[in-house]
């Protein structure tokens, strides 16, 4: 990380990754809730453009089981490659 901050031209192409990289999850939040929106799916979507960052919370129903249970945690692994965690407390 120190290369990076303490060279010009290599902190200039990690700044425009950045832009990149948050313009894309920006563009993959708005086609989501825009699809989500187009198939009539229940609810309110309106968290997925207001959150910000490379995490998506998705609101639920606190769990019937306890937060040690293995479902807990649901992997949705292929073909999404997604980790879903249970954030009730």
């Amino acid at each position: 990380m120190a290369t990076i901050l303490n060279d010009e031209q290599l902190f200039a192409e990690w700044k425009q990754e950045i832009k990149v990289m948050s313009g894309r999850i920006i563009d993959m939040r708005q086609a989501l809730r825009a699809e989500l929106e187009r198939l009539g799916t229940p609810g309110n979507w309106a968290h997925i453009t207001k959150q910000i960052g490379a995490v998506l919370l998705f609101p639920h129903p606190p769990p019937t089981h306890p937060p040690t249970h293995p479902r807990s945690a649901a992997c949705l692994a292929l073909p999404f490659h997604m980790l879903a965690a249970s954030l009730s407390l």
